[in-house]
């Protein structure tokens, strides 16, 4: 999986592009804790590239959403994508995450 990333003042948006499987869950996590350790607080995640999306994957952004509002901060998705709402619809968790259909208003509400 390939992530573009762009900052937006105090929020950072990334594009994700590819599958969100079990081997990129570690890497993922690992670049995030390094955005962490920056300062980041607001996140968007762009999913609409994203093809394929395991119950890991999502059990990760479970665990950095809590992280970043135990810190203040929000995650959030924009523009998922049929295979990450076939997962979360699969584990229930459909109200769980702040999803948008446009990365602007994603921002202009985290920002």
């Amino acid at each position: 999986m390939k992530a573009i990333r762009t900052d937006h003042h105090d929020c950072v948006l990334l594009v994700l592009h590819g599958d969100f499987d079990a081997f990129v869950v570690r890497p993922f996590r690992e670049s995030i804790d390094r955005m962490l350790a920056q300062g980041v607080r607001h996140l968007v995640l762009n999913m609409r590239l994203v093809k394929f999306v395991t119950s890991s994957a999502i059990g990760t952004l479970v665990r950095l959403r809590s992280q970043l509002l135990a810190l203040g901060g929000e995650l959030r998705i924009s523009q998922p994508s049929l295979a990450f709402c076939e997962t979360i619809a699969a584990l229930g968790l459909e109200g769980h995450f702040p999803i948008h259909d446009d990365d602007q208003l994603a921002l202009g509400v985290v920002a």
